[in-house]
């Protein structure tokens, strides 16, 4: 066995489930991306819905939240491939293990998007499966509580889809800024020359 094989000079990588509820080397959870000061204003989304909204939220489950969550799987996907794109530059790999944030915040983030929409996806089909089972007694209080669920989760969803959407087009300003000066200093090398 060669000594970069040993487990002790292997890299140790934490996962997804880790990254999500423990704290990393700058005291960051992947948790906190959902769990923030944002979460007031998804839950008073849901509320609005489920206030203001008479339509039945089977029928949006239906018509609406799934194949807008088929949408925001492409966005995720879409803009994944661009930041992936972006992180295979050497130059730039360096600027971001030396100044930025741990990589994993960087890779798990599309992943959290995309759990974020599965969820949304779940709770639409237990609503077009016909629900949980459980009851207030109240057909109108049972479909607002069902609308709010809905909006709650679909609000999450959309938010954390466009955080990827933020945060690609964030790293491709930054991947921009590298290369111009890369791009300044070889071309100061050059006149040297």
């Amino acid at each position: 066995m060669d000594k970069a094989d040993t487990p002790e000079t292997r890299f140790k990588v934490p996962g997804f489930w880790d990254w999500l509820v423990k704290r990393d080397a700058d005291g960051d959870r992947g948790l906190s991306n959902v769990v923030n000061r944002w979460l007031v204003f998804h839950v008073a989304i849901g509320a609005a819905a489920a206030y203001f909204s008479q339509v039945d939220a089977t029928g949006v489950a239906k018509t609406v939240a799934l194949p807008g969550s088929a949408i925001l799987i492409g966005l995720a996907f879409g803009w994944a491939g661009r930041s992936a794109s972006l992180l295979q530059d050497k130059s730039f790999s360096k600027f971001l293990l030396e100044s930025g944030p741990s990589p994993e915040g960087y890779v798990y983030a599309f992943q959290l998007a995309v759990l974020a929409v599965l969820l949304f996806i779940g709770v639409a089909l237990i609503l077009i499966m016909g629900g949980t089972g459980v009851s207030t007694g109240s057909h109108v209080t049972d479909g607002a509580i069902n609308r709010a669920i809905l909006f709650f989760f679909g609000s999450v969803a959309v938010r954390e889809s466009w955080g990827i959407i933020y945060f690609v087009n964030k790293l491709t300003i930054q991947y921009y800024r590298v290369r111009e000066v890369e791009l300044a200093a070889e071309s100061a090398e050059h006149r040297i020359k």
